[in-house]
């Protein structure tokens, strides 16, 4: 619909399709439905990322972590 009044609209019409054209196409990605999604959280070192009550929770229940 935007495509038309694109080509064959008044100035007005055409400046205005021209504007909603990016705001349409990005609601219509958001639109999209996954049945999965797949990340890679990020990593957090014991050196840095954790404070004492996570590093100890982690070496004692996750031993082979490290």
């Amino acid at each position: 619909m935007l495509e038309l009044v694109q080509q064959g609209g008044d100035m007005y019409a055409q400046g205005a399709a021209a504007e909603l054209a990016p705001l349409v196409q990005q609601a219509q990605v958001l639109a999209m439905q996954f049945d999965s999604v797949i990340a890679n959280p990020p990593y957090m070192g014991g050196r840095n990322g954790m404070n004492d009550a996570l590093k100890s929770f982690s070496e004692a229940n996750y031993p082979s972590g490290k």
